[in-house]
């Protein structure tokens, strides 16, 4: 069987089995390097999800590098844990991983590698491991069944089930004894109309291809005698009797399943969802596999998934002549990716995968490559390639893709593509070699908001907005926006031309509207000025100095003084503080903000129609204020006065430096206020500074600008002034020299 070269060992990869039908379904495939410990919590990168009445949805930790897995690194590593086993029975400590594969009748055929690490100085045995297969009503018809053995051995049988459910037995027991640590390598054949199996095991490749025959006779070998087809295949780790000081492992990998030819299914089968990242490999598709990126990890529906949020880049570093980043297979799917660094983008010769929903950029020969092929291309960005797309034979479906600055746009030698509303524009040696201009094509400039920084979404003008064929685009765009949307608002829902579609512009909404908005909500905003910037996230202020907020945007291009133009998700981030998720930020005239001067204690404020349930309004900081008590004490109470809350605007205030830490220091313009931060108690104020920038002395005077901020410590949330750059900070005095 041909090797996917999608690894766990290289890929944080989420799966998604899709598998309703027939034909060759891939479950799993040599997912070395990921170990997935027994706790089924936390935040790993690995979903395995099985739709319909016959999955369940489980995700586990896992281990995301090689170097922090132990060792061995195996795929689908389940350690029974320490410590006492809870339940009512000793097997009550089950895990379970359930794949779909339902199928009603035929010969179908199960290749599955199965290893046991067992410690060789303990005698006890136990722990317990099996892969089953059950009928459509959920009874277990057959098993290939490991277990601990004494010493260094765990025992592998295949079982059959004889008799009514309720007064089953299992034979026979086909069974070897595997040396710790050593593969073996079954393929199970299993006969559904005659309820029957037959079964083989090698310890050479994973393929099952060196097997010796394991059944002693053909007719010895029956499963379940009432079963009605096969629904679902199961793995199951089960841990009997007490804690075991010498745990025992179970390794599953290499799952395959070959169905009846007759009935095949090809659109029901394996999704392989990958998760954000970039990925310096070349990874060769196979039948009936759909790879799909643009995952955070964490999402259990495909659209639930955003390709700009988490970028999933496949650069193959690699332009070798004839070399390709991703190589086709048929009845395939590469989607949700950035495609780039090789001779070839995407290798169709002699394949026909759908190529869907991918930006394609940066190779030397072409982004796509369609030899002998009838691969469909639809809704890709397809730009600064050699050729865009290069077709040699037979005829491609092209349809809805984005083709341009590109040296060719389309070249065709004796083929005859099908072309349908592309946009084929600016490309340096020709749009079209060897071919007609597609009737619904078009040529325009198609107006990215920032190619030269990579973004390759759609400006509000761009002609591509409505212009795609929506009954060939696909659901969802590369961010798992829905299509077909009315993007230019003219009444009519049709699908954008390119990976990205555009949505329709939310609702204007004031300034203070965002800082009270529920958390989720997507708004617009042009009423704010540009106070201050970082890398990723700048600040915008209305111009009468009331409120302001935090825009996170990775590689925008905003800067002081510009208008802004934000579209994006209203949201609080992990420090208590609101800000806008933007999906665009642009300049929208001109402005100046003057910073307001404010004592330390006046920082921060209370809270602000903040509904901690609803995710509504923004927390205030917590404020504590030394008072003076009628015995002459000064003593440190929580203040019911704290004043308006200003968090996001552009303060300046004045202080002491009082301490200095790491990428900080703290002031103190002896409003006797109290930060209550335990580390430096009696502090006022924390100033985070930028990035390289040292801190002023310590006991000098200094004004400083910057954004009002606050960051959490426990449950409660603290002043905290932002600054951007050196220049925001001035020193008033000199701290005073020694004598």
């Amino acid at each position: 069987m041909k090797k996917l070269i999608f690894t766990m060992a290289t890929l944080g990869i989420i799966i998604s089995l899709a598998t309703a039908g027939w034909g060759l379904v891939v479950v799993d495939e040599d997912f070395d390097a990921y170990d997935i410990d027994s706790s089924l919590t936390g935040q790993g990168g690995w979903l395995i999800e099985t739709p319909g009445v016959y999955g369940t949805c489980v995700i586990a930790d896992v281990c995301q590098t090689p170097d922090g897995c132990a060792t061995p690194q195996r795929a689908v590593r389940w350690q029974a844990p320490g410590g006492s086993i809870s339940g009512t029975r000793p097997w009550d400590n089950v895990m379970k991983r359930e794949f779909p594969v339902i199928w009603n009748g035929g010969i179908s055929t199960f290749y599955i590698s199965i290893m046991i690490e067992a410690t060789a100085d303990s005698s006890e045995s136990g722990n317990f491991s099996y892969v089953k297969l059950t009928d459509t009503s959920g009874t277990e018809a057959t098993r290939i069944y490991i277990s601990k053995g004494t010493g260094a051995t765990g025992n592998l049988a295949i079982l059959g089930r004889q008799g009514s459910v309720e007064g089953a037995v299992w034979q026979p027991a086909l069974s070897q004894n595997v040396p710790s640590g050593e593969w073996r390598h079954i393929k199970l054949v299993v006969d559904v109309d005659n309820k029957k199996y037959d079964a083989y095991v090698g310890d050479g490749d994973k393929s099952g291809v060196n097997e010796g025959h394991w059944t002693s006779k053909a007719d010895d070998a029956y499963f379940y005698a009432y079963a009605n087809g096969l629904a679902q295949l199961r793995w199951n780790m089960y841990r009997m009797g007490d804690v075991f000081v010498q745990p025992t492992y179970a390794y599953l990998d290499n799952i395959y399943m070959e169905g009846p030819d007759d009935n095949l299914q090809p659109t029901q089968m394996t999704e392989i969802w990958v998760a954000k990242g970039v990925y310096n490999e070349q990874p060769q598709l196979r039948e009936f596999t759909h790879v799909i990126g643009g995952f955070a990890g964490t999402e259990r529906r495909k659209e639930d998934r955003n390709g700009w949020a988490n970028p999933t880049v496949i650069d193959a570093g690699n332009t070798v002549e004839g070399s390709a980043v991703v190589t086709g297979a048929n009845v395939s799917t590469i989607e949700g990716f950035t495609i780039t660094g090789g001779y070839y983008g995407v290798d169709c010769s002699r394949t026909s995968p759908n190529v869907t929903n991918n930006v394609i950029i940066g190779n030397i020969n072409a982004g796509v490559y369609c030899s002998a092929s009838f691969p469909t291309l639809n809704n890709n960005t397809i730009s600064g390639n050699g050729t865009g797309v290069s077709c040699i034979g037979k005829s491609p479906h092209i349809n809805n893709n984005i083709i341009t600055y590109n040296n060719i746009g389309i070249a065709a030698e004796g083929s005859n593509p099908t072309l349908l509303h592309n946009n084929v524009y600016s490309n340096q040696n020709g749009g079209y070699i060897g071919l007609d201009m597609g009737s619904s094509d078009i040529s325009y400039p198609p107006l990215f908001v920032n190619q030269a920084q990579g973004d390759y979404h759609l400006k509000s003008s761009s002609p591509c907005i409505d212009r795609g064929d929506s009954k060939a685009a696909p659901k969802y765009d590369i961010e798992g926006n829905p299509r077909s949307m009315d993007g230019n608002g003219d009444g009519s829902a049709i699908a954008d031309i390119g990976a990205f579609e555009v949505q329709p512009p939310p609702g204007l909404r004031k300034l203070l509207e965002l800082r009270t908005g529920t958390n989720g909500d997507l708004a617009r905003n042009i009423d704010a000025i540009v106070t201050r910037v970082w890398p990723n996230f700048f600040y915008i202020e209305t111009p009468d100095r009331t409120c302001g907020i935090r825009v996170r945007k990775a590689g925008h291009q905003m800067e002081p003084g510009m208008g802004a133009d934000v579209i994006g998700a209203i949201q609080t981030n992990i420090d208590g503080e609101r800000y806008v998720e933007a999906m665009s930020a642009y300049q929208y005239g001109i402005g100046s903000i003057e910073p307001l001067l404010m004592p330390n204690k006046a920082l921060g404020g209370s809270d602000f129609f903040f509904y901690s349930e609803s995710g509504e309004g923004q927390e205030g900081i917590i404020a504590y204020q030394f008072v003076k008590k009628p015995d002459g004490k000064w003593v440190c109470e929580l203040s019911e006065l704290q004043g308006i809350n200003n968090i996001g605007l552009f303060v300046t205030t004045f202080g002491k430096v009082v301490a200095i830490g790491d990428g900080c220091f703290y002031i103190d313009d002896g409003s006797r206020c109290h930060s209550n931060d335990e580390t430096l108690p009696g502090v006022c104020l924390k100033v985070a500074l930028p990035e390289g920038a040292e801190p002023p002395a310590e006991q000098s005077f200094v004004q400083v600008t910057g954004i009002s901020s606050c960051y959490k410590s426990g449950n409660s949330l603290y002043r905290l002034l932002l600054v951007s750059s050196a220049d925001d900070i001035t020193t008033l005095m000199d701290a005073p020299q020694p004598n």
